[in-house]
C-alpha cells in the first residue's frame, strides 16, 4: 500500500500489474547480438523486474507513479556502478553498453527515457543533437515539479544516476547542458535550494573525468563514452542505417557512372576536334572548341564525408555524503516518508544506496 498526494491509499501490487502486461510484438526467441538484460529490456523484448513491465509501458506512467515507484529507474538508466536499491536489476556491462551505443532503436528509446524524466522534473529537452534543456513552457507544471524535486530527496539520487548513465549509453554530450542548467537554476535563480549539496558534491563532479573520485565511482573510462550511433545518423531520418548506407552506395555508383560517361564523351569531342584541326589548319583551334563543351567539374563528383562528433582539477578523494537535511530517510518497499529526507548517495563506498 502507498498513499497518493491527495492522502488516499492506493494499491501497489506488482502481480496485478504484471497480469495486465501485453507481450511485445518482437519475438524473444530471435538471435540477438547481445543477451544482456539491459540490452534486451531496451529492445522491448524483456520486461523489467520485479514489476514485469516492458519499457514502452513505463513511458505511459504519470507523475505520481514515477514518484512512488522505486524499481524502474535502474532499468531506464543502467550504469556500471550497480543496480542500486533494485536487486532484480542488472548492472550495465561494458560490452553490453557498446552494443547499446551502436543500436539506433535503443538510442531513440534512451532519448525517450530522458524526456520522460526531464518532464517529471519540470524540464524539457530543446535539442536532441546538443542536449540543450530549459524549463517547461507551462508555468504551473514546472513550478509543481520543482516543488516536488525540492522536497523529495531521493530524486537527487535519480539525477546522479541519470547523468552517469547517459554518458555510458552514448549520450555524454547531454551531461554538461543538464548540469549547467541546474547550476544556473540553483545558484543564479534561487530555485531548488535543497539540491545545492547534490549539485556541489556529485553532479558537478561527474564532469571531472580525470579525478580519482570519478574513476572510482563510475568505473568509466574514455572509451566507455563513445558517442551513440544516433549522432552519426541524419536528423529526422526514419530510414534504417543499413538502408541509408545502401542508398548512399548506389548514389556513388551512379555518380561514378555519369563521370565516366561524361569523360568518355569529352574524349570523343577532343579526338574529333583534333582531326578537324589537322585537315583545316585555318579553322578554330581545338582548345576553343573544347571550351564550348565543358566537362564535368570536380565538384560534381565529390561526396561529403560526415564529421564524427567528439566526446576538470582533481578534487578530494574523500567521498562526501549527498545530503539535504540532517534527518535520515528510511525508505521501505512501497512507502515514502513525508519528512524532508536525507539524500544519502554514498558514492564510492556503498553503491547500493544509489537509486
Amino acid at each position: 500500500m502507498w498513499k497518493s498526494t491527495d492522502g488516499k491509499s492506493k494499491r501497489n501490487n506488482h502481480d496485478d500489474d504484471a497480469a495486465k502486461v501485453t507481450p511485445p510484438t518482437a519475438q524473444p526467441t530471435k538471435k540477438w547480438p547481445c543477451r544482456g538484460s539491459n540490452y534486451l529490456f531496451y529492445k522491448g523484448v524483456k520486461p523489467m523486474k520485479p514489476s514485469g513491465h516492458y519499457i514502452d509501458e513505463v513511458y505511459e506512467w504519470d507523475f505520481e507513479r514515477l514518484e512512488y515507484e522505486h524499481t524502474f529507474i535502474q532499468w531506464l538508466f543502467p550504469m556500471f556502478e550497480g543496480n542500486g536499491v533494485n536487486w532484480c536489476a542488472s548492472a550495465l556491462e561494458k560490452d553490453e553498453a557498446a552494443f547499446m551505443r551502436k543500436d539506433i532503436e535503443i538510442a531513440r528509446r534512451v532519448i525517450k527515457s530522458y524526456r520522460l524524466m526531464l518532464r517529471f522534473y519540470g524540464i524539457q529537452l530543446l535539442d536532441e543533437m546538443t542536449g540543450a534543456v530549459a524549463r517547461l513552457s507551462d508555468i504551473p507544471t514546472w513550478k509543481d515539479r520543482y516543488e516536488n524535486l525540492n522536497w523529495s530527496g531521493h530524486n537527487n539520487l535519480r539525477i546522479t544516476r541519470i547523468i552517469t548513465s547517459l554518458g555510458q549509453l552514448g549520450f555524454e554530450k547531454y551531461r554538461r547542458p543538464l548540469i549547467e542548467f541546474f547550476t544556473k537554476e540553483i545558484e543564479d535563480n534561487n530555485q531548488l535550494r535543497n539540491c545545492t549539496d547534490s549539485l556541489k558534491h556529485f553532479w558537478k563532479r561527474l564532469l571531472d573525468y580525470d579525478s580519482h573520485w570519478f574513476l572510482s565511482k563510475t568505473k568509466e573510462r574514455a572509451s566507455d563514452r563513445e558517442p551513440s550511433i544516433f549522432f552519426a545518423t541524419p536528423a529526422q531520418s526514419t530510414i534504417p542505417p543499413q538502408i541509408s548506407e545502401c542508398t548512399a552506395s548506389c548514389s556513388n555508383t551512379e555518380t561514378n557512372t555519369t563521370t565516366i560517361t561524361t569523360t568518355a564523351s569529352s574524349a570523343a569531342v577532343l579526338t574529333s576536334t583534333q582531326e578537324a584541326t589537322q585537315q583545316t589548319p585555318q579553322d578554330t583551334p581545338a582548345s576553343s572548341v573544347i571550351d564550348k563543351h565543358p566537362s564535368t567539374s570536380s565538384s560534381d563528383t565529390q561526396t561529403q564525408t560526415p564529421t564524427q562528433p567528439t566526446g576538470t582539477p582533481d578534487v578530494s578523494d574523500e567521498t562526501p555524503h549527498e545530503t539535504k537535511n540532517s534527518e535520515p530517510m528510511i525508505e521501505e518497499a512501497g512507502t515514502h516518508p513525508k519528512t524532508k529526507p536525507k539524500d544519502s548517495d554514498n558514492g564510492v563506498s556503498d553503491s547500493s544506496d544509489n537509486e
